[in-house]
């Protein structure tokens, strides 16, 4: 099957320099989110990974993820 998946940054920044990052999952024929999904977030220059499950809403929230460039969604 055919995944979007839709990261949506919540412009949330802290003293820390921190952020939110949501990741939508919604299934491309039948347009229902994705429950169940296991969905990686990660960032290899600068050796650090989550990894999260989509609840059934298809969402998943990755909470205080520094603030660097090069994010990748799997």
């Amino acid at each position: 099957k055919q995944f979007f998946i839709w990261a949506l940054l919540c412009v949330t920044t802290f003293v820390t320099a921190q952020e939110d990052l949501t990741v939508s999952v919604i299934d491309f024929e039948t347009k229902k989110p994705v429950s169940s999904l296991i969905i990686q977030l990660s960032n290899a220059s600068r050796n650090l990974s989550w990894q999260q499950t989509t609840n059934t809403q298809g969402k998943v929230i990755f909470r205080n993820i520094p603030v660097f460039d090069g994010y990748q969604v799997f």
